[in-house]
């Protein structure tokens, strides 16, 4: 594992970073006046675009008529379990509605079974309903291996897609430098990485970014983050002082110390505490047990 990420390697401006950020709210419980403050919110920081359960697709839409902040929708969210039919449904009311782009959820017990063929055809069944809207592909790292996740990518990219999206922040664990670096070696310069799941602070946000290839364009790296806000306000104040850097213990920064015994498979779990067990920095396990 490399633990080469702090936040104070990258030079980046707030105009910048707003412009990688997806908006997010994506609870069971955000009603109607939640999804427009998260317009106006996205409007006054000039985020990238807004990410909505496709419900509220058409409302976001009305909401942001006037500006340049895009409508993102979610389909087959969060378990991407349901028939590929029901995606492109999805998919293609959610563009009727005024979706820009697509963050789909791949069926993971599918991939993990082997079966790459229904996987690639899943993908393709969301890219061709949604026509000129741009699609993101949530893989789910927290459920997959390496290998897994190199043939997500793979398959992705294959399929047609324009992003691969680490998860969907429902799962075991969200995005973490070290899959966001395979990620991005997997599909090459020109296809998007998406890091989402428990980006909270600019320091996350940078992390994520510098592992991502350094690019600050949005056509190519994005932040799915519910705390947007938070890492606007957080780039600010790090601007005042040269001491906010804080030395990291690497499991903190490594996806196999969030393995959780319970919320994964009996066998995702061991492969997950095998990798710990061999890793070189096994000796800082000693903070945590």
């Amino acid at each position: 594992m490399e633990i080469d990420y702090k936040a104070f390697k990258l030079k980046v401006t707030p105009q910048e970073i707003a412009q990688l950020i997806d908006h997010t709210k994506l609870s069971a419980w955000e009603g109607p006046g939640s999804i427009i403050n998260l317009c106006k919110e996205a409007q006054q920081h000039n985020f990238f675009s807004v990410c909505v359960n496709s419900s509220y697709v058409s409302l976001a839409a009305q909401s942001l008529e006037n500006s340049d902040v895009k409508v993102c929708s979610v389909v087959g969210f969060p378990l991407g379990m349901m028939d590929s039919e029901s995606k492109a449904f999805e998919t293609k009311k959610a563009v009727k509605d005024g979706a820009d782009e697509i963050d789909m959820v791949i069926n993971v017990g599918r991939l993990k079974d082997g079966d790459t063929d229904f996987v690639r055809s899943d993908i393709e069944s969301v890219v061709t309903a949604a026509s000129n809207a741009l699609v993101k592909v949530i893989i789910e790292t927290c459920y997959l291996t390496d290998k897994e996740k190199i043939e997500a990518c793979t398959i992705s990219k294959d399929a047609g897609a324009h992003f691969v999206k680490t998860s969907t922040g429902f799962g075991v664990y969200g995005a973490f430098p070290y899959d966001i670096k395979l990620m991005r070696k997997t599909v090459g310069p020109n296809i998007g990485v998406k890091a989402a799941g428990g980006i909270r602070n600019f320091s996350d946000a940078a992390r994520a970014i510098i592992a991502g290839g350094n690019t600050l364009d949005p056509l190519k790296f994005r932040l799915g983050a519910s705390a947007g806000i938070n890492i606007m306000n957080n780039l600010k104040w790090m601007a005042l002082s040269d001491h906010w850097i804080i030395d990291e213990i690497p499991c903190h920064l490594c996806p196999t110390r969030s393995a959780t015994f319970g919320k994964m498979s009996e066998a995702h779990y061991s492969y997950h505490k095998e990798k710990c067990q061999t890793c070189e920095f096994i000796e800082y396990n000693l903070f945590y047990d």
